[in-house]
């Protein structure tokens, strides 16, 4: 009976000591996933060095070791930016590779099509439609500037409308009519997109936010909400700084949230067009 007992002890412990290797492995693999998947995305203080037209800043936080919110933003020709926020549905694994693939093909197709975000956005519908075997779906807000002018065009594909903060201390949501926009990709297979058309004024700066901003929880399983991060927003000063408003931003959700565990990824992106070139 004794030795039947060391058996078992020495085999429990052999057993143990696999189960804890392969959690080591595991996490070891998620963990380079992560530094993989947010190496993917743009550094703002990196990518539009000497830029005086526009300044963007961004930030992003899965809530767990990979997740599927998305931003990015590139330039299409000499005065055309393209940049764009997304939410995949679902957590983990599928929806960082699903993020990964919407990424993807939107800068592909905003590099090869001449039709404007709205072409762009159908585009990645119809491709990410087709193999979709999780039954995904991605909500996602994508905009081309002219940083000459300051003409936006934007197409909101059932994301939650950006928030302009004006020069002048004003600060609106812009909701896009019934007939613009359209569903989260991957709901229509075949939907054609429309595009909202704006004009931006010197100083207008976009601040877009995924769900995880305004769903996050408290401890009592309260949501941070819209109003606020209207708050948030509006404390800031008129000349705050693309930095300033996703610092200010992420701070207010921290504080709401507390010790609370993180119940969805989260992104920040904010864009400020500071008006024409000089001399132009």
């Amino acid at each position: 009976t004794t030795l039947e007992v060391e058996s078992d002890n020495r085999r429990l412990a052999l057993e143990k000591q696999e189960l804890r290797e392969q959690a080591a492995r595991l996490a070891g693999e998620m963990e380079a996933a992560r530094r993989i998947q947010l190496g993917s995305l743009p550094d703002a203080s990196r990518a539009f060095p000497g830029e005086r037209r526009f300044a963007i800043d961004a930030l992003i936080e899965p809530a767990r070791e990979v997740g599927g919110d998305l931003y990015d933003f590139f330039m299409i020709d000499q005065r055309r930016l393209c940049f764009l926020i997304g939410d995949v549905s679902g957590k983990g694994v599928p929806a960082s590779l699903f993020m990964a693939v919407t990424k993807a093909l939107s800068r592909s197709f905003a590099t090869r099509l001449a039709g404007g975000p709205a072409e762009i956005v159908s585009a990645a519908n119809l491709d990410l439609s087709r193999e979709n075997v999780e039954t995904l779906f991605v909500t996602m807000l994508l905009g081309v500037l002219d940083v000459d002018t300051g003409a936006l065009e934007l197409v909101n594909a059932g994301h939650e409308g950006p928030w302009c903060l004006g020069a002048d201390g004003s600060l609106r949501q812009i909701v896009t009519e019934a007939a613009q926009g359209g569903p989260p990709l991957c709901v229509v297979d075949d939907f054609s997109y429309q595009v909202h058309r704006l004009q931006l004024a010197p100083g207008d700066r976009l601040c877009m936010v995924t769900d995880g901003i305004t769903e996050a929880m408290d401890g009592a399983g309260q949501l941070f909400g819209g109003n606020r991060l209207r708050e948030a927003l509006a404390t800031l000063a008129p000349a705050a700084s693309v930095n300033d408003i996703s610092a200010q931003v992420r701070h207010d959700v921290g504080l709401f949230v507390g010790y609370a565990e993180p119940s969805d990824d989260l992104a920040i992106l904010v864009v400020h067009w500071k008006g024409a070139p000089p001399g132009g």
